[in-house]
């Protein structure tokens, strides 16, 4: 071949091979665009036609751009807000085999498998269990939700199902419910990892009310379980055993300092027998209000544990002043009554945060500074 025929063929592939790019480009401009009109009626609560207009997109062009996210997309709106569990697991199911190369194939797959799990039972059952999920947590769920396992006591999310009730309970106060269910689970499927949860969260209850020796026992039983998300998660209850442990005993050094303190002044406040109440009282009062007045705009926790503080410091100041505002003190006795007063109101406050649950924030707040 000469090298003018060399060079025409040269630029006839060259040719072909950008008409081609271009096809392929607008090919691909064409499925964007169907991609993000499927999205558009979704998030125009248009879910039906949403989910129709995807799945097409995906079953039509297997392989191609945009494809896999379409078949996606389609399959979690038939899953959130259609209804259609047995859809969604059909399309998560075709993503899987269409399109072993996608980024989506891992949570695809794992949604599929659980919804088959699922759907073992039937999508009737399915679909009243994820329906009484979507109205939260209320007696009525709560209630439609026994209903629905004490009927059918073969569902697949039996296990599931129990333990939403156990935490609805807890959410609405009702711990001995609660902690009933929690066990149910823990009988009736002790291989489940609801059964561990359902552990977890008899923990976590028990140590939130301060039963400590409870709380404990059931971490360190978690601690032992085969699966590695319970074992995890007994370790870090252990560890906030000892926390908790830790900061009661400090509670009750500081308890008794305060009363001991109290006590002693209170007696050398009586042989003082002061007429009326000392100045620095006076002066200590209304600022003590501005303060207590302040923290109600913030929290309710916060205003108690200030309103405790004030009544304590108030008792502090009256004491102190009272007992030895009269006499004149030596340098060394002034040293020693500053830094026992001094611990004093350190106690006062360790006790004031501790017992409206704000040693945390008050922790965080010295580590990170206050929220702005």
């Amino acid at each position: 071949m000469s090298s003018s025929g060399r060079a025409v063929s040269l630029g006839a592939i060259v040719f072909f091979a950008l008409g081609f790019a271009a096809i392929s480009a607008h090919a691909e401009e064409d499925l964007r665009s169907a991609f993000e009109n499927g999205t558009r009626l979704e998030s125009q609560g248009r879910y039906s036609e949403a989910a129709d207009a995807l799945e097409h997109l995906g079953s039509a062009h297997l392989g191609q751009p945009y494809a896999d996210d379409a078949l996606f997309e389609a399959a979690l709106i038939a899953e959130e807000h259609l209804g259609d569990p047995a859809r969604a697991e059909r399309l998560y199911s075709q993503l899987t085999v269409g399109f072993p190369q996608s980024r989506l194939l891992r949570r695809a797959r794992n949604k599929a498998e659980a919804l088959a799990s699922a759907l073992r039972t039937g999508s009737d059952l399915l679909r009243d269990f994820e329906a009484i999920l979507r109205v939260g947590s209320t007696p009525d769920a709560v209630t439609r939700m026994e209903r629905l396992v004490s009927s059918h006591p073969e569902f697949a999310l039996a296990d599931r199902a129990i333990f939403w009730q156990g935490s609805t309970y807890a959410e609405l106060g009702k711990e001995a419910d609660a902690v009933a269910h929690f066990k149910l689970v823990e009988q009736r499927f002790p291989s489940s990892e609801w059964a561990g949860r359902a552990k977890k969260a008899r923990a976590d209850l028990a140590l939130r009310h301060g039963r400590l020796s409870d709380a404990k026992k059931l971490y360190q039983e978690l601690s032992r379980a085969p699966l590695g998300l319970d074992r995890l998660g007994g370790n870090e209850g252990l560890t906030m055993v000892r926390t908790a442990r830790f900061r009661q005993t400090f509670f009750w050094v500081a308890l008794i300092y305060f009363v001991a303190f109290i006590l002693v002044h209170a007696r050398a406040y009586v042989k003082s027998r002061p007429r009326g109440l000392p100045t620095e009282v006076l002066f200590y009062l209304p600022i003590a209000a501005l303060f207590v007045l302040s923290s109600l705009a913030a929290d309710r926790q916060v205003a108690w544990a200030m309103a405790l503080i004030a009544a304590g410091g108030g008792l502090i100041v009256c004491l102190v002043a009272g007992s030895f505002g009269a006499r004149p003190v030596k340098w060394r006795e002034a040293i020693l009554r500053a830094g026992m007063t001094a611990l004093a109101v350190t106690a006062l406050f360790m006790i004031a945060v501790h017992l409206n649950g704000l040693t945390d924030l008050v922790l965080e707040t010295f580590k990170s500074g206050p929220e702005r």
